[in-house]
């Protein structure tokens, strides 16, 4: 294959991929890691899986150990606006040249040896390359510690090749049926799946139903389980407000991180105030952000995108204004159950203005404006807008604005007003958003 040469090339070419799929299994990641000798084994490895939260969790752990001075990598999912947000070296993300190199060596790998290799022919997926690309950027760096997220599920996520020093389990809740089960003991089986070999893991204490699938499988993989009570959750709440993390339901978030870092001491050692300071400087956009733009207008961005994420954002919006309506402009995708996630919302909505996001998983609005018809029964406006941009940039309602919906359609927020989330000094002039898209 010809050399790629520039950022959008190596986009152009990750694109592709695409039509691969998504596939859950570990065979495609575990041969290209194998061909760059990857994982690297002297980098410590956090790994982290659940229904919400778990990229709070991985982005309150960079911020904590980069602040107690340890060399960090972080690799996470969806992004927002700029691919490389995938994957952070010492909390920024890495530079557009990398991002050509690191393509380069995996497309060298399918493109030429892979019909070769153990005579498989059934190329990798998008999500599988990327995640290979992060553990090359970690092991060129010599990092020290390399938080990773789980994309979907964990047992069958390409991030599960991973021979972490710990394991944590979020929050368990129906997301992703269609891949993960019907049932949530079916989707905390996958969940549990990131569980190793005398590996410790920190988990939430979560309904029983739940726990008996976590605990048995800590018990055949002799992982010490460490949970989290609603006492830890309690107690982990901070003394003041932190600057970017808003929300009761992200006590949870720091408890199990907190935990962590107390179960990795012995291997990792930091002070109670670089756990505070981290948690302090933590930046992790489109979760309750302020924004203010230059108009004047101001609103919440949030990237709720299913009932148990609905109801943190309405849960936050009583507590933080009560008594307060809202004008709500909602992205939805297909896969979600609409009228549960238009519940919480009723009593604190004065308007609910919907809009498709640009992507293949979209929901179509005039299916979602008859579900909302019939789910709403209080007086709330309901609408629709084909330009998101517009409708916040003239915004002129006594009512607080509130743009929520999904991460998808957050960064399509944030490209349409120019915001760059992680203050990069490029933006590409691709749609960097489409290589969200892995529902082929």
């Amino acid at each position: 294959m010809k050399e790629l040469k520039s950022f959008d090339q190596a986009v152009e070419y990750l694109y592709g991929l695409r039509l691969n799929g998504m596939k859950l299994g570990l065979d495609n990641t575990r041969i290209l890691a194998a061909k760059l000798d990857l994982p690297n084994p002297d980098i410590n490895y956090i790994h982290v899986a659940g229904t919400n939260g778990k990229g709070t969790i991985c982005a309150i752990l960079e911020c904590v150990f980069r602040n107690a001075g340890y060399t960090t990598g972080l690799f996470t999912s969806p992004h927002l606006v700029n691919f490389n947000e995938r994957i952070r070296l010492g909390g920024t993300p890495v530079s557009r040249e990398k991002i050509v190199e690191l393509t380069n060596k995996i497309a060298k790998l399918v493109d030429r040896d892979w019909p070769k290799i153990d005579g498989n022919t059934n190329g990798p997926t998008f999500f599988e390359a990327t995640t290979v690309m992060a553990l090359e950027a970690f092991a060129r760096q010599n990092l020290e510690i390399a938080i990773m997220e789980t994309g979907l599920g964990g047992r069958l996520d390409a991030t599960n090749i991973l021979k972490p020093q710990l394991c944590i389990i979020s929050s368990i809740a129906l997301d992703h049926q269609k891949w993960l089960g019907e049932t949530v003991s079916q989707i905390a089986f996958e969940k549990a799946g990131i569980i190793k070999p005398k590996t410790p893991v920190v988990c939430l204490e979560m309904e029983d139903n739940i726990m008996a699938v976590i605990e048995k499988k800590a018990k055949e993989m002799d992982a010490p389980l460490h949970l989290v009570t609603r006492e830890d959750v309690q107690k982990s709440q901070p003394r003041r407000p932190l600057k970017n993390i808003r929300g009761a339901h992200h006590n949870v978030n720091i408890a199990l991180a907190k935990k962590a870092c107390q179960i990795l001491q012995p291997v990792i050692p930091i002070r109670n105030e670089d756990f505070n300071k981290g948690l302090e400087w933590t930046h992790w956009p489109a979760r309750l952000q302020k924004l203010k733009l230059d108009n004047g207008v101001t609103f919440i961005l949030d990237g709720a995108h299913n009932p148990q994420g609905v109801e943190a954002l309405s849960s936050y919006l009583r507590t933080e204004f009560p008594g307060k309506k809202f004008d709500f402009l909602l992205g939805l995708l297909s896969d979600r159950p609409i009228a549960d996630m238009l519940n919480p919302l009723e009593n604190i909505a004065n308007s609910l203005t919907f809009c498709q996001p640009p992507t293949e998983r979209a929901f179509p609005l005039d299916k979602i404006l008859s579900i909302a018809q019939n789910t709403i029964k209080s007086e709330v406006v309901l609408s629709q807008t084909e330009d998101p941009v517009s409708h916040i940039l003239g915004h002129r309602s006594q009512n607080g604005l509130v743009v929520a919906g999904s991460l998808h359609f957050a960064g399509h927020v944030f490209k349409g007003l120019g915001i760059d989330p992680f203050n990069q000094s490029q933006i590409s002039t691709k749609d960097e958003g489409l290589l969200n898209e892995w529902n082929v």
